[in-house]
């Protein structure tokens, strides 16, 4: 498990989500566990029986840039190199650029203006497929 996910079970088991568990790359919530609303986090989520299976991403923004003046993101959230828009699972990237999503099937494009949109294909419904 990698550091951000077991920060993810300790914050989740912390604030009380008492049925969250690791498995793999994903944080499980199953009978009374629901999936919580969380700031700064993205997240995708499986279903099967009365657990959803779900992989969490920091919002964050970049930590390194690759430019000597960065200016501020369209939406004033986060600094980028001239020419980069959008920040995605604390990377930025520049208009019509794609890229993987964070549930590791989909794919995404920057947008002029800043904003992200993804495919919306069907997730694997195999649980060792979407979590591993």
């Amino acid at each position: 498990m990698n550091i951000f996910m077991y920060t993810c079970v300790l914050w989740l088991l912390y604030i009380g989500f008492k049925g969250a568990v690791g498995y793999g790359e994903c944080v499980v919530f199953c009978g009374n566990g629901k999936v919580p609303n969380a700031t700064d986090v993205m997240f995708a989520c499986i279903k099967k029986g009365d657990c959803s299976y779900c992989r969490f991403a920091p919002n964050c923004c970049p930590d390194q840039l690759s430019c000597n003046t960065p200016i501020s993101s369209p939406d004033e959230r986060c600094l980028v190199c001239p020419g980069e828009e959008c920040v995605y699972d604390g990377n930025s990237y520049p208009p019509k650029e794609t890229f993987d999503s964070i549930d590791g099937t989909n794919t995404c494009t920057c947008k002029t203006g800043g904003s992200v949109t993804c495919t919306e294909e069907s997730l694997p419904s195999s649980v060792s497929e979407f979590c591993n």
